[in-house]
């Protein structure tokens, strides 16, 4: 049932991992950064793995959480915080992610189950809070292996990232009338909840962390026109629709609106947290030949 329920949420593009990559000198030549303040445009082409968010004054909390075991550091803190926080993850959903592996053929031995297991004892991840729009980026590092307590050289797992935080800028009024849209709809439109506030809708919750990975520029034209660059909106798994996923609005107003009040609800869903702190920690375990 797990291995079904992620599978939905990972089907539906607009929460697909779409993070924006960029040429590898951006990041392998330190030289080559820009370093960005408050008034300065965002570049077209931002620096590895992107996460995009809002700032509304203070009066929402439009935190994103980064599950990775790399140590974050937020090169502008006027723009954002970032803080390891502790995520409970409950034992049995870790069984039930474990027992889905090996019925999926996965070889996966004691230690590295083990290992597995450990990692999702006590989980963390990084919370990055806004504190005013703009952008900045996010220095990604990994330590040493903690089984050698050694860096492996040949391998980009712990080769340095740079990464970037988009912070938009959007008001209290604005994420009210979101809310509103999503949740009664408008010219005909169903509402939001219709399929996404419901189990039966068949849609997943709004409230996972990849949302966070689309731009609002994509995120609009995803609800209107069920398209955001190469994707494509899958009514069912593999079966492309477009049509399924077009939705009118009152105005531009509305369709910004109803981003921004996205943006308040991503991030919520300790179950797809806890699904990539998994993957991430078995990816790691192969990396350094747990047996």
């Amino acid at each position: 049932m797990f291995n079904k329920t992620i599978g939905l949420i990972l089907s539906v593009a607009i929460l697909n991992g779409c993070a924006e990559s960029t040429n590898p000198g951006d990041t392998d030549n330190p030289s080559n950064k820009i370093t960005p303040s408050a008034g300065d445009d965002i570049p077209k082409r931002l620096p590895g793995e992107v996460y995009y968010t809002g700032y509304d004054g203070g009066l929402t909390d439009m935190s994103v959480l980064v599950s990775t075991h790399r140590t974050l550091v937020i090169e502008d803190p006027t723009v954002a915080t970032a803080e390891l926080v502790s995520i409970e993850i409950p034992v049995t959903t870790v069984d039930e992610m474990i027992a889905e592996l090996k019925a999926a053929g996965e070889e996966l031995s004691t230690n590295r189950e083990n290992r597995l297991r450990d990692r999702l004892a006590n989980p963390t991840a990084w919370k990055l809070t806004p504190l005013k729009p703009g952008f900045t980026y996010i220095e990604a590092t990994r330590p040493a292996s903690s089984r050698t307590g050694q860096i492996r050289p040949e391998s980009v797992w712990y080769t340095p990232e740079l990464r970037t935080l988009v912070v938009e800028d959007y008001s209290g009024d604005l994420i009210n009338t979101g809310k509103i849209r999503y949740d009664q709809g408008a010219n005909g439109s169903p509402a939001c909840t219709a399929c996404h506030g419901n189990t039966d809708g068949g849609a997943p919750s709004h409230q996972i962390g990849r949302v966070t990975e689309i731009s609002d520029t994509d995120a609009i034209s995803w609800i209107t026109t069920g398209r955001a660059g190469d994707r494509v909106f899958e009514s069912s798994p593999g079966v492309q629709n477009a049509a399924n996923h077009s939705w009118s609005f009152t105005n531009d107003t509305e369709k910004n609106a109803t981003v921004a009040y996205l943006r308040s609800q991503q991030t919520k869903d300790i179950k797809e947290l806890a699904q990539l702190l998994f993957d991430e920690a078995l990816a790691e375990a192969k990396a350094e030949n747990i047996n």
